[in-house]
């Protein structure tokens, strides 16, 4: 399913779709500003949603599987993201989106790709409390207000594992075990966890 240049479109609404078997592309629609998607449950493709100006939440209360991953770029109003259901994906990224503040993955466990949080100047909160498993790299990058992130569950990063952030940030792993590739922490940071230390 994909969305692309409907200049008049305000509201998508997916109804009583349950499964998207393909991708979900919903790009430069420069009025949709709500996605309902009450039943939808799995998207077995990729889930992109990228220049959407007008778009503020992205609230998908009931996805719990996306095989493809879900990308988000470049969403100038989006100020949150909440898939609270959704258990594992192939890949998660946030990326130039300068009014986001929050990310909520309540139940995500585990990550078949990569994880990038990347040039989100706002955001502040990054909640992904039972994530245990990243089979991919794991970055955040340019956001300037994310000071603290914990990823207490994190116990493997199959690829490599990078943070820049403020000084004085504080990135907590208590039981990550694992990185499989370069750990690249910002100097000024406080990492926690001291499995990871002694990777450095």
């Amino acid at each position: 399913l994909v969305v692309r240049g409907a200049a008049a479109l305000e509201t998508l609404d997916l109804g009583v779709c349950s499964i998207v078997g393909g991708d979900l592309t919903l790009t430069d629609d420069p009025r949709l500003a709500r996605i309902r998607a009450p039943a939808l449950r799995t998207v077995a493709g990729v889930f992109t949603v990228e220049g959407l100006p007008s778009l503020r939440q992205l609230d998908l209360e009931h996805l719990g599987a996306n095989h493809g991953g879900v990308h988000l770029r470049g969403n100038q109003a989006l100020q949150g993201v909440h898939l609270p259901r959704l258990q594992w994906s192939g890949a998660f990224e946030l990326r130039d989106s300068p009014a986001a503040t929050r990310i909520d993955l309540g139940e995500l466990t585990r990550v078949d790709g990569d994880v990038f949080v990347v040039g989100n100047p706002t955001l502040t909160e990054v909640s992904a409390p039972a994530l245990t498993e990243v089979r991919g790299a794991l970055e955040f990058l340019d956001n300037p207000a994310l000071r603290e992130v914990r990823l207490d569950t994190l116990q493997r990063v199959a690829g490599g594992l990078t943070w820049r952030g403020p000084d004085g940030a504080r990135l907590h792993l208590p039981r990550l075990g694992a990185a499989g590739g370069a750990v690249d922490i910002d100097p000024g940071a406080s990492l926690d966890g001291c499995a990871v230390d002694a990777m450095l």
